[in-house]
């Protein structure tokens, strides 16, 4: 099954002028569903469901790195200026996240950024 980006490219955010939702979350299988953006960058991550969105929400806050799945950080990293970003420090992702070894998180980005 293809994601929002898949089927609408990268695009930024616009509360005003949004692409329709394909109503389904990229993670479960919800009844309703929102775009997930970059608070920073403001690029359209995907589309998921509030309880996944309120999840990668800590990613974008910096909360309780120890906590973040790879799930989340492979989502997080659709957003090209994060990646860009985590690309840099991805020392520290490797760190931070239990049981991931740098060599996983580099395989991680370069997934992500596919």
């Amino acid at each position: 099954m293809q994601g929002f980006q898949q089927i609408h490219g990268l695009i930024q955010y616009n509360w005003f002028k949004n692409p329709p939702l394909l109503g389904r979350c990229e993670w479960c299988k919800p009844i309703d569903t929102e775009l997930d953006h970059c608070h920073l960058h403001g690029w359209i991550r995907g589309e998921v469901c509030p309880y996944h969105n309120n999840r990668l929400q800590l990613i974008d806050a910096g909360v309780s790195p120890e906590r973040w799945q790879p799930w989340q950080v492979a989502h997080w990293l659709r957003c090209p200026d994060c990646a860009v970003t985590l690309e840099r420090n991805v020392k520290e992702v490797s760190v931070n996240m239990p049981g991931m070894t740098l060599s996983g998180a580099l395989d991680l980005i370069h997934l992500a950024l596919r």
